[in-house]
């Protein structure tokens, strides 16, 4: 049997055919620019190191070796180093991070990472029998967020609230010092906002721009990071910028 020739009707159009392409030409170039420049739009590195004149890291013990003349070298001025957690938890590598950051010149501070089903006098005993405190150090500061801890409704916002408050206040009373106050946003804003009103406060945003509190208040650090990679640092860092820096004194 012969075949059948397509008619006109049967054929695909020729714009049909150029619209597509092109279609396909635009989606390609989308994806290139977003793989090549998407991460650099996410992270503001460029511009926060050019509006903020103090600039610093955070640490556990996760990042391993750390070559601290290196990193103050890459314009660091501050670290500040996880000392202890709950109850009990004490970072290994909290006391030698500490001692080899002042060689290099860097200025120090520590934070403890807080627990919200633990009590609070104990939390300050642990912390306060690990932080290395010195004047010309920066402020302690204390880790508050739900992250590996627990989402909370009102209720437990206040009984949270009522444990954090205790701790603080044994704290502040040993050393004389406000202690400083971490969180992410969601922690802020269902843990602080309105409360704790005297102790400075760093905010965990990484979405690129610059964080505002639910409350109005003003914040003092920022860190904007959590996967940094610095010469020097065996593992990835979280990179911070002080926006008040009287508020660390």
């Amino acid at each position: 049997m012969a075949k059948k020739k397509k008619t006109k009707e049967e054929s695909i159009p020729l714009f049909l055919i150029k619209f597509t392409l092109a279609g396909l030409l635009l989606v390609a170039i989308i994806l290139v620019g977003y793989f090549k420049f998407g991460p650099q739009l996410k992270r503001p590195y460029p511009s926060l190191r050019n509006r903020y004149a103090t600039k610093g890291i955070d640490i556990a013990r996760y990042a391993g070796k750390v070559d601290w003349e290196a990193v103050a070298d890459q314009g660091y001025g501050f670290v500040y180093m996880k000392a202890t957690e709950g109850t009990s938890y004490v970072d290994p590598n909290y006391t030698r991070y500490y001692q080899k950051a002042k060689l290099a010149g860097l200025r120090v501070g520590a934070y403890h990472f807080f627990r919200f089903d633990q009590s609070g006098s104990d939390q300050a005993q642990n912390f306060l029998s690990v932080a290395l405190v010195d004047t010309t150090d920066m402020p302690l500061v204390i880790d508050v967020e739900e992250y590996t801890n627990y989402e909370v409704n009102a209720t437990q916002a206040q009984e949270v609230r009522a444990v954090l408050t205790e701790m603080i206040a044994i704290v502040e009373s040993r050393i004389g010092r406000k202690v400083m106050l971490y969180s992410n946003k969601k922690g802020y804003e269902r843990i602080i906002a309105g409360f704790f009103k005297d102790n400075p406060i760093w905010i965990c945003d990484i979405s690129g721009l610059r964080p505002s509190l639910p409350d109005g208040r003003e914040w003092t650090m920022w860190q904007h990071t959590h996967d940094a990679r610095l010469k020097g640092v065996q593992g990835k860092v979280d990179l911070n910028v002080v926006q008040n820096f009287a508020n660390l004194n």
